[in-house]
């Protein structure tokens, strides 16, 4: 029984540096990506400036026509919103005040042909 509980504590042990590797991820930007590997979003957040790109297969694919996008902030109990405008190479909002560390941030898109796009993040 105490070998079973030392291997399992080894297990989380070594486990751990992974997860926490895995929400590390950086975009060509150097921002943080969220997605499934191949179509992926990229949030680069400098201040109250915010950036999203759409990353396909490792490169920045800038919004088409018509797509529309916004992010949810979830700071503590307070939740706000902010719509993105398809500006460049990607989308942008001005935030009345910076995104706090340990924030939940949820991106939502959708493309003109319907497709849909979501990405979670857990700010630095």
């Amino acid at each position: 029984m105490n070998r079973r509980m030392i291997l399992a504590g080894l297990a989380v042990t070594f486990a751990t540096p992974a997860l926490a590797q895995q929400r590390e991820r950086r975009g060509p930007n150097g921002g943080l990506l969220a997605g499934s590997e191949g179509h992926e979003v990229e949030l680069v957040a400098n201040g109250t400036a915010i950036r999203v790109y759409l990353v396909n297969h490792g490169r920045v694919a800038p919004p088409r026509s018509g797509a529309t996008a916004r992010m949810v902030i979830q700071e503590g109990q307070a939740n706000r919103t902010a719509a993105l405008t398809a500006s460049g190479n990607g989308f942008s909002a001005t935030l009345e005040t910076p995104i706090a560390s340990g924030a939940r941030v949820v991106v939502t898109g959708r493309m003109p042909d319907g497709h849909t796009v979501q990405a979670r993040y857990v700010m630095p």
